[in-house]
């Protein structure tokens, strides 16, 4: 009989007695972490500073997705040297220029100090001033030509990152050979100035000839087409003029996407030249009017010409050994710089150690808004491998090649075209998303804010 009860009662034992083990053992742990804590917090920190040379989208959305991260005790300072305070929110310049009363100026002109505000000095820094060099030797740092300082300023960093991004040919020199038409941001504080200056040239303008069949050329005859009629100007002339061939407008689309932007131009009484290059363009000092030869042997005479074709590496300050044949940044599939002793080879290329680029400065020729947030991702996780270092992982690599195409092109506030991986947007749609306000309700969104 106390056989059997002893029996009966040993499970019981066991079960309290693992209990209680397992309650010790998890408060062991428990103290132990606090105990992990406490260290890490009286552990002498090393700070670590990235440096990121522009404040566009791609360094913005970097610095702000950077600064939101956990680095285990490691204290992180994030510093972007740009030329101005200000980000211009470029997405939007068609309209802003066709239209100069469609926009409050705040809706597309944000301070970079202020949207940082929540970050103290420990934690953000902006560099007002321009990138002359970098310094990848013994002392890591990037000279600066301060605003309102005679003395360069050498900036330290521990990692760097390239996001300098890319102008047009509108923008360079004084636009002797073009309209000067901020379709970018400028290098100094005279953008202001730059719009306003296009806009009434614009304004009093009854013929324009655009140079190229992209995006920003079939965006803004739409929306110069529309503020034409409604001014109620008489004897007007948009003309595009694109080498490509087909209905020369968007050759980066699917031919249905195309067409479609051809009829809403055509509609909009827009002339189209494909399969045409402008080989020179020249203003008279004296009349202002413009005189544009064309390949095909054409002379057009216009009250302003725009080049909206192409971009140009904002690299001055970049040594050679880290640039293409273009002048691009090149980057390996994890956004890493590559470098070697002839800036013509390629295959002899290795990884800059610490150095990173993203955006328009790399080689990666699809430069567009949409694809700069995963490039931020995988360049914080790459940085946070570099500095944490165990079992963070890299990301996985990129090949743009396997991105999905993303493109909305507004012709006019009411109509568009445009395309998403095999999909072909039909004009509504593309009305709703961004013809309306082309994204300026969205800044801070695709800025990562």
């Amino acid at each position: 009989m106390q056989l059997q009860e002893n029996i009966n009662i040993n499970p019981l034992y066991l079960s309290l007695s693992l209990i209680v083990l397992s309650a010790i053992a998890l408060q062991a742990k428990s103290y132990q972490h606090r105990k992990q804590q406490a260290e890490q917090k009286m552990a002498p920190q090393t700070p670590k500073t990235i440096l990121i040379i522009g404040g566009s989208y791609a360094g913005i959305g970097l610095a702000q997705r950077l600064l939101k991260q956990n680095l285990a005790g490691t204290k992180l300072k994030v510093i972007i040297v740009n030329p101005t305070e200000s980000f211009y929110f470029n997405v939007a310049s068609p309209r802003i220029i066709a239209k100069p009363d469609f926009f409050k100026q705040e809706a597309y002109i944000l301070s970079i100090p202020e949207l940082f505000a929540k970050y103290g000095s420990d934690r953000f820094e902006l560099v007002v001033g321009k990138a002359t060099s970098i310094e990848t030797g013994g002392k890591k740092s990037v000279t600066v030509e301060e605003k309102g300082s005679s003395n360069p300023k050498e900036v330290e960093y521990d990692y760097l990152v390239l996001a300098s991004g890319s102008t047009t040919p509108s923008m360079t020199g004084s636009g002797s050979n073009s309209v000067l038409v901020p379709f970018k941001a400028s290098f100094d504080d005279g953008l202001l100035t730059q719009i306003k200056d296009a806009q009434a040239i614009f304004k009093d303008a009854r013929s324009v000839v655009i140079g190229g069949g992209g995006p920003v050329a079939v965006e803004f005859a739409g929306e110069l087409a529309e503020a034409f009629a409604t001014d109620k100007k008489q004897d007007t002339q948009i003309t595009i003029v694109s080498a490509s061939d087909g209905v020369g407008v968007l050759p980066s689309l699917k031919p249905a996407a195309q067409v479609s932007a051809a009829k809403i131009l055509k509609s909009k009484s827009v002339k189209i030249i494909p399969g045409t290059k402008v080989v020179q363009s020249t203003q008279d000092a004296s009349s202002k009017k413009w005189t544009v030869t064309l390949s095909n042997g054409e002379t057009l005479t216009t009250d302003a010409y725009v080049a909206a074709i192409g971009v140009i590496p904002n690299n001055e300050y970049i040594p050679a050994s880290f640039l293409n044949e273009e002048g691009f940044v090149h980057v390996d599939d994890q956004f890493r710089v590559l470098t070697s002793s002839s800036s013509s080879s390629s295959s002899d290329k290795t990884p800059a150690e610490g150095i990173y680029a993203l955006g328009d400065i790399t080689q990666h020729s699809y430069r567009v808004v949409s694809r700069i947030e995963k490039q931020t991702k995988a360049i914080v996780a790459n940085l946070k491998a570099d500095i944490l270092g165990g079992s963070n992982k890299r990301a996985t690599g990129y090949d743009p090649e396997k991105e999905s195409l993303i493109l909305v092109v507004p012709v006019g506030q009411g109509q568009g075209t445009g395309q998403i991986g095999s999909w072909v947007l039909f004009s509504l749609l593309v009305a709703l998303v961004k013809g309306k306000d082309f994204l300026t309700g969205r800044v801070k969104s695709i800025l990562q804010v």
